[in-house]
């Protein structure tokens, strides 16, 4: 964790309001973002990442990017979260590779993790596009739980101004359906609802994996479980160090992990059972793909 962002996290408690939890991120995204530009500027010869986690938002991208920054081959960028390919791309190369260590640190590698990549239509292709040779990761996590935990974030920063979880699933396909249709004629387009809002659609894996596997390969793409992340996460770092190349590193004490604590998500049986249905036959489809690659 970098120090403005463990700066940001002394600051924001529980008692922050919503509006001053924005702000507080905006004005550190705005400062960290002119200093990358400074950088890059000044530097431009700077490291690329090699390793990216691409998501999936809510299944636990920050708990293993903090333990891969535990290596000691290993730089990190200023901050984890860039959102350039999928949010920010306009700002040009310059700007994302100001983020990342100068060329002679001496790490074996740096590494990124921007949950949005693997939902957003046009991240995948850029990123390759722009690091051909990278290594992609994508943690899985049960679709269900990953939209209530989505839900539940958006209320916390207030950008989800509905209080009732099924009422914004009601409302997530007129949300996003624009967003959605602008975004195939405009790449540079945010989407501010495709982004705060896609509960279920963010949880229908196979296709987004389908895209990263026909954008990457089989070969440079790890695919972990969040939950067996969540009880093995020693096995889950040892798996993706050696992925990325590096040498085997057994750090002496692992952050705690609470995202596997905490049961079924506290909302109606209704609401669960709608949720169950609808993901069925996309587990179902996941499972299939899933196999297929053995």
């Amino acid at each position: 964790m970098s120090g403005i962002e463990r700066r940001l996290k002394r600051v924001l408690s529980p008692a922050t309001s919503p509006a001053a939890r924005r702000r507080l991120i905006a004005w550190r995204d705005a400062g960290v973002g002119q200093f990358a530009r400074l950088r890059y500027r000044r530097e431009p010869d700077r490291m690329r990442p090699s390793l990216i986690i691409v998501g999936a938002q809510k299944a636990g991208t920050t708990y293993l990017f903090h333990q891969l920054a535990l290596h000691p081959d290993v730089a990190t960028p200023l901050t984890k979260e860039l959102h350039f390919f999928d949010d920010r791309y306009d700002r040009g190369l310059g700007w994302y590779l100001g983020h990342f260590p100068s060329a002679d640190h001496g790490a074996a590698l740096t590494l990124e993790a921007s949950p949005g990549y693997l939902f957003h239509p046009h991240a995948l292709r850029r990123l390759a596009d722009d690091l051909p040779d990278v290594r992609i990761v994508v943690l899985l996590r049960d679709p269900i739980k990953r939209a209530y935990s989505h839900f539940l974030h958006e209320r916390r920063l207030g950008y989800e101004p509905e209080p009732d979880f099924a009422r914004a699933l009601d409302l997530e396909a007129e949300r996003i359906g624009p967003d959605l249709e602008r975004l195939e004629l405009d790449p540079d387009h945010t989407g501010f609802a495709w982004r705060h809002f896609s509960y279920v659609a963010r949880g229908e894996y196979a296709g987004q994996l389908r895209r990263c596997h026909e954008i990457f390969g089989r070969d440079r793409v790890l695919i972990l479980r969040s939950e067996e992340m969540f009880a093995e996460p020693r096995a889950a770092l040892a798996e993706t160090v050696a992925f990325a190349g590096l040498a085997p590193f057994e750090p002496e004490r692992l952050a705690p992990n609470d995202m596997g604590a905490g049961g079924r998500p506290q909302f109606d049986h209704a609401t669960e059972r709608r949720l169950h249905e609808h993901f069925a036959a996309h587990e179902r489809e996941l499972e299939e793909y899933l196999a297929s690659l053995d």
